[in-house]
């Protein structure tokens, strides 16, 4: 019995005394808002409104569902207002990591503009060329190959989101 009350302090004492880690933060405005406007110029779109953003690895899977699905393999993902990215890969500092926040807006642009597009992989095509284009005009090596964007933005294909489950 005393092992047994022992392994309960041990175990309280280890809840207790871990750092807790935050819950989610919000990336500020001023740090999105001129990545959204180097979307809409080159979009040629309006955007009047920024989507909150938060740096969340939980909010991803409560999001998503399932977390054993796509929360495994994405870093971000995009529902209408809010960009959601993985406080495990999320590092403000680091432009690869922060042209997965410009895809991310490239659907918020989408979204508000208006514009219709033939399917979602049409969505996600420019969304990928614009994350490319990002990293291109810092230097930086594509995302994804052309030849995969050409190949998935094909309506026929099933969705990226479909694809992962």
């Amino acid at each position: 019995m005393l092992r047994f009350i022992l392994c309960i302090f041990y175990v309280g004492l280890f809840l207790t005394s871990a750092p807790l880690r935050a819950e989610q933060s919000v990336v500020p405005a001023p740090f999105v808002a001129p990545l959204m406007q180097w979307v809409a110029v080159r979009m040629s779109v309006p955007v009047t409104s920024l989507p909150a953003v938060y740096v969340s690895r939980e909010r991803m899977v409560a999001k998503i569902g399932d977390p054993m699905r796509q929360s495994a393999l994405a870093r971000a993902l995009y529902v209408p207002g809010e960009v959601v990215i993985d406080d495990q890969f999320w590092d403000a500092s680091d432009t690869r990591t922060v042209s997965f926040l410009v895809h991310e807006l490239v659907h918020h642009a989408q979204l508000t503009s208006g514009r219709s597009y033939s399917c979602h992989n049409a969505k996600e095509w420019e969304a990928y060329k614009m994350q490319n284009m990002w990293l291109a005009e810092h230097g930086l090596p594509p995302a994804v190959e052309d030849k995969w964007i050409a190949r998935m933005a094909d309506c026929n294909l099933p969705t990226i989101v479909q694809r992962l489950h």
